[in-house]
């Protein structure tokens, strides 16, 4: 029984610890297209961006939706910082996208 419980604790506080971590979401983010990328790739990472952005924005709201109807501050603030995470990771995703294709990075 001695053995077992170090086990126990570590297996109590790491369930802890992920309870307390935002949600991620399952997003897929396209590559960023070289300035010399073609034409064929660049319509296909345009299709994946929509793709990504239908999927950041939806992951966003229900985040904001979750927010908006928690009932303790604490998941309220969790689900809001998990939708700006999205939010701030898609935006820099597009600056450096656009960056990257006018010739800046």
């Amino acid at each position: 029984m001695k053995l077992l419980f170090p086990f126990i604790l570590a297996a109590l506080f790491s369930t802890q610890v992920l309870a307390d971590e935002p949600a991620m979401h399952n997003c897929k983010q396209p590559p960023v297209p070289g300035k010399f990328a073609s034409a064929t790739q660049l319509k296909e990472i345009d299709k994946n961006t929509r793709t990504y952005k239908a999927c950041m924005m939806k992951f966003a709201d229900e985040q904001q939706e979750i927010s908006k109807n928690a009932t303790e501050v604490a998941a309220a603030n969790k689900a809001h910082d998990a939708a700006e995470a999205a939010i701030k990771e898609f935006n820099d995703y597009m600056k450096l996208r656009n960056d990257r294709e006018s010739g800046e990075n």
